[in-house]
């Protein structure tokens, strides 16, 4: 027994021949080892197992993203494509004449019917934003959040529109820098409150991805896609891309830049049925989405026909109430009721 001990004790843990030893001797010297450097080498293991489990997510992710980036730049050509060739095969192509905020003449209307209109759809806009932000629940505020900063940027749309409309009365101080910097912040506001109307249908395509009720899958577009596209078109309004010398002109040009991420918003939504007592929030948001697409043939058509400007800017404001006020409407309901109620029945599920 002593020389089996002594043998035992001159070799080291980590190097004993245990071919030479019997099973009660294996055990016993297994029962030795501390239980800190068992625990150690299965954080090892563990740790092991797991970035072998995350390397193939990691790979599989990349396609994915060029994908993503791919469609971006596809999306923004096709856009961008469509603001230029569409006035043109509408027969409008007099009303677009890029000007880069050098203007040769004045057509910019000053009345108050005009003005008052442009104002009246600030306060409209910033109320409902403000009941999004204040009063939606705290399980929808995925998608409440970025729909009141669309409202919020409608609103800061016609409100400095509605001040250039008051303050720039003559051609000289519509060719100043004063002017371009308001004008700018006018129709960059359009063009990047399409990045949060994107958004606004990636939240609708979650919830309807993770909910029973869902009619067809949606690809869910992240935020970041949507924050480059808006980015991108509202860096080539700084630029004066878009600066026309009708300056309402530039105002259907960046509305057009909204046609993507409005099809997929209405997409997203109908990619679900959402359950009963629905269909109004529904019928709103589609409604008011596709709304304002008439505006831009209904503009061309009211300016050949002779009409003050100050009443066509007024007939186009009447309908953008209606139609971004519906928007808010389906906002709030989807944040409010049908949103929330989905979330909580899939939590409870």
């Amino acid at each position: 027994f002593f020389f089996i001990k002594s043998s035992l004790s001159a070799q080291s843990p980590g190097r004993t021949d245990r071919t030479t030893m019997s099973p009660c001797q294996t055990v016993t010297l297994m029962s030795s080892r501390s239980s800190d450097e068992a625990r150690d080498e299965l954080r090892s293991s563990d740790r092991s197992s797991e970035m072998m489990r995350d390397e193939p997510s990691k790979g599989s992710q990349l396609p994915l993203l060029a994908l993503f980036i791919l469609s971006l730049f596809g999306v923004l050509s096709a856009t961008l494509a469509t603001c230029y060739m569409l006035p043109i095969l509408q027969g409008d192509r007099a009303l677009y004449i890029s000007a880069n905020y050098s203007f040769h003449h004045k057509t910019f209307a000053n009345d108050w019917g005009t003005i008052g209109t442009d104002y009246g759809l600030a306060v409209a806009m910033f109320l409902p934003a403000l009941h999004l932000l204040r009063s939606s629940p705290q399980s929808s505020r995925d998608l409440s959040l970025p729909a009141a900063c669309l409202l919020l940027l409608y609103s800061l749309s016609v409100i400095t529109g509605g001040a250039c409309h008051h303050s720039f009365t003559t051609l000289e101080s519509m060719n100043t820098a004063t002017f371009r910097a308001l004008w700018t912040v006018c129709v960059g506001s359009v063009t990047a409150a399409g990045a949060f109307l994107g958004i606004c249908g990636s939240a609708l395509a979650k919830v309807s991805s993770e909910s029973p009720n869902r009619l067809f899958r949606v690809l869910i577009v992240p935020r970041w896609w949507w924050y480059l596209y808006g980015g991108a078109l509202t860096a080539l309004v700084a630029a004066g891309r878009f600066s026309m010398e009708r300056p309402a002109a530039d105002i259907f040009l960046a509305g057009i830049t909204q046609t993507p991420p409005t099809v997929y918003t209405v997409v997203a939504m109908a990619s679900n049925s959402w359950g009963a007592g629905t269909l109004k929030a529904r019928l709103q948001l589609a409604v008011g989405s596709f709304l304002n697409a008439p505006l831009l043939p209904l503009y061309g058509i009211l300016v050949r026909r002779g009409l003050p400007l100050g009443v066509v800017n007024t007939i186009l404001h009447c309908n953008l109430l209606l139609a971004w006020g519906l928007q808010a409407m389906g906002y709030i309901s989807f944040s409010d009721d049908v949103l929330a109620r989905k979330i909580k029945a899939g939590k409870k599920a």
